[in-house]
C-alpha cells in the first residue's frame, strides 16, 4: 500500500484553516495530525515538503461535456482521457455530461462508464449527467431541436442509477415530466431543474415531486421577472441547490454576486466546460453543432453560448473577484456543497467527499494562494504533481 506523507500545509479543515501534516494511503482514509516530521520521514516512502501552500477538498465538477477536443456526444469513451487530465485542475471526482443525443448513443456512454480501463488513475467520473432529452424547446440553448422530447411512461430501465447515470435535468413543466421525477429519484437518480421555461409555481411542483438541483442558474431558465417569477426565482427561494457557471459571460458578476449573497450554502460551481477546454481559438464539436471558441467563450454560428472553456481554478477565482467573498467559501462551492448534492445518491461510494476530516476519503489538492494546482491526490494516491513546485 502506497503511502504519501505530506508535510506543513495550511489545510482548510471544517472548522477553518490549520497548519498540521497529513498521511494519505491509497485506498484508505485520510489521516489529519501533527506528528513529528522528521520522524514521520523515516516511515513514509514518499514525502512532500508543502509548506506555504494551502491543502483543501478536491474539487468535484457536476457538468463536464468533454475537454482538449473530446466531446463526449461523439466519443463517450473519452470520458477516461478527459479524467486523467482533470485532475491537473484540482478535479477528483466529477460527472461526465451528454447533452441531448439520439437515443442510440445513450447505452454507449453508460458502456464507457462500465468499461474502466486497467490500472486507470484520474479524477473519478462517478455517474453521467444526462442534461436532456426532457427540455422545453423555448430554452433549448445548445441542444439540437429535433431531438427533444417527452418522457415516455413507464421510463427505460436505462434510466436507473445502477446503470449508471447520476443525474439528470428536465424542464418540469413539459408533459409527463413531474411523474418522471418520482420515478427517477425512486431509481436513485438526482434530478435537476433546467432548460425550462416553467412558471415558479411549477417549478415549484417540480421540487415538491423530488427535484433538488437547478441546473446553470439564469441560464436557458425563466427568470426574476417582478410579477412573473420564473424557475430561477423558485431556486433562489427554496432550498434547492443550483449550479452556476461563474466566467463572468454565462452570468454578469452582479447576478453572480447575488446568487452568492442568496444561497452561498446551496451554490454549486459548475464549469459546463466542453471540448474545447485546453485549446486555443477555433472550432470544435458539441454533439452535431460546430461550436466557434475564441479564447473566452465556446458559441454556436449565431452567437448562442455552448457551455464553456472553464476550468474549475479559474472558476473558483472570477467567483471569488465577482462576489468578494473569502477563499474557504468559494473553494467550498466548489467542493462541500457539490459532494452534498449527491450524498444520497448510489454514485458517492468509497467513502465521503467534499471535507477533509479524519476518515474522509482522500481527495485533496494542493494549491498556491492564487489557486494554482499544485499537487492533486485522489483516494490516496498523488496522480498530480507540479515539479517545478514541489522539488
Amino acid at each position: 500500500m502506497k503511502q504519501t506523507f505530506l508535510a506543513g500545509g495550511n489545510v482548510l479543515t471544517p472548522d477553518g484553516w490549520v497548519n498540521a501534516h497529513l498521511v494519505v494511503s491509497e485506498g484508505q482514509g485520510l489521516v489529519v495530525e501533527r506528528p513529528d516530521p522528521d520522524r514521520q520521514r523515516g516511515l513514509v516512502p514518499e514525502v512532500l515538503d508543502i509548506s506555504g501552500y494551502r491543502v483543501v477538498p478536491g474539487f468535484i465538477d457536476l457538468q463536464v461535456n468533454g475537454g482538449w477536443g473530446i466531446d463526449f456526444a461523439s466519443n463517450p469513451e473519452g470520458i477516461w482521457e478527459v479524467g486523467q487530465r482533470l485532475a491537473s485542475t484540482g478535479v477528483t471526482a466529477w460527472l461526465p455530461t451528454l447533452i441531448t443525443s439520439p437515443e442510440d448513443r445513450w447505452q454507449p456512454a453508460l458502456d464507457a462508464l462500465a468499461d474502466r480501463p486497467s490500472d486507470w488513475v484520474g479524477a473519478e467520473p462517478l455517474g453521467w449527467h444526462f442534461e436532456g432529452p426532457w427540455l422545453n424547446p423555448k430554452r433549448k440553448g445548445a441542444h439540437g431541436q429535433e431531438l427533444l422530447r417527452t418522457p415516455q411512461l413507464p421510463l427505460d430501465p436505462l434510466f436507473d442509477s445502477s446503470r449508471g447515470v447520476a443525474l439528470l435535468t428536465l424542464a418540469p413543466e413539459m408533459d409527463g415530466c413531474l411523474a418522471a421525477i418520482k420515478t427517477l429519484r425512486e431509481r436513485g437518480i438526482i434530478v435537476s431543474l433546467g432548460h425550462s421555461d416553467a412558471a415558479s409555481t411549477v417549478a415549484t411542483e417540480g421540487l415538491v415531486a423530488g427535484a433538488t438541483m437547478g441546473t446553470h442558474l439564469f441560464n436557458a431558465m425563466s427568470g426574476l421577472d417582478h410579477r412573473d417569477p420564473g424557475l430561477a426565482a423558485a431556486l433562489l427561494t427554496s432550498d434547492a441547490f443550483f449550479g452556476l457557471i461563474a466566467d463572468g459571460i454565462h452570468s454578469a458578476p452582479e447576478m453572480v454576486n447575488l446568487a452568492w449573497q442568496i444561497g452561498a450554502d446551496r451554490l454549486v460551481l459548475v464549469t459546463d466546460t466542453m471540448a474545447g477546454l485546453g485549446l486555443p481559438p477555433g472550432v470544435v464539436k458539441l454533439g452535431a453543432y460546430e461550436v466557434h471558441l475564441d479564447g473566452l467563450s465556446a458559441r454556436l454560428s449565431d452567437g448562442t453560448l455552448a457551455g464553456s472553456v472553464l476550468d474549475m481554478p479559474t472558476a473558483i477565482r472570477r467567483f471569488q473577484a465577482f462576489t468578494g467573498c473569502c477563499l474557504a467559501d468559494a473553494l467550498h462551492a466548489a467542493s462541500t456543497v457539490p459532494a452534498r448534492v449527491l450524498a444520497d445518491s448510489p454514485v458517492m461510494r468509497g467513502g465521503a467527499r467534499g471535507l477533509l476530516v479524519p476518515g474522509a476519503r482522500a481527495d485533496l489538492v494542493v494549491i498556491d494562494d492564487d489557486v494554482n494546482v499544485v499537487a492533486t491526490v485522489i483516494d490516496g494516491l498523488l496522480v498530480h504533481q507540479d515539479r517545478k513546485k514541489l522539488q
